[in-house]
């Protein structure tokens, strides 16, 4: 099954709900009301898992997931609903670094077969956001500081 996503689209547009509750359908996990929602160029509804205002491209927030630290919002995303952030770590951890080099050798030598091969070889060929190093990430992974929720 394909992953429904989008990278760098336009600016989402805020909707008349922005604000997150902590709202928990019986199995503990969010109901649908929880999320704010933006709207994509479509019109459509994006959620937004994050506690505070879709940051502005530019905006300097702090990624808590995998400890990644603090990165400048470089664009948005959408991934299954979801309205997510590209950003661009300032100085991400050492094995972020190797990832995204290991992605960087991988892609090098995936574009030397076919799809056939790459198939068989289990091979990718990344984005080049990704091999520029950059994060997708979502509201509920960011804050505005380290430390905050």
């Amino acid at each position: 099954m394909a992953i429904n996503e989008k990278f760098f689209i336009l600016t989402p547009t805020p909707s008349d709900k922005l604000t997150i509750t902590d709202e928990k359908r019986e199995d503990g996990l969010p109901t649908e009301a929880a999320f704010g929602r933006y709207l994509n160029a479509d019109g459509k509804p994006l959620k937004w898992s994050g506690k505070m205002p879709l940051p502005a491209i530019g905006d300097r927030i702090y990624l808590r997931i995998n400890s990644i630290g603090y990165g400048r919002v470089a664009g948005y995303a959408e991934v299954e609903d979801f309205v997510g952030l590209i950003v661009e770590p300032e100085s991400p951890p050492d094995w972020y670094v190797k990832q995204t080099k290991a992605q960087k050798a991988e892609h090098e030598k995936a574009l030397k077969l076919t799809e056939e091969k790459r198939k068989i070889e289990r091979l990718r060929l990344h984005p080049k956001w990704i091999l520029d190093g950059l994060a997708c990430v979502f509201g509920a992974e960011i804050s505005l500081k380290k430390g905050a929720e």
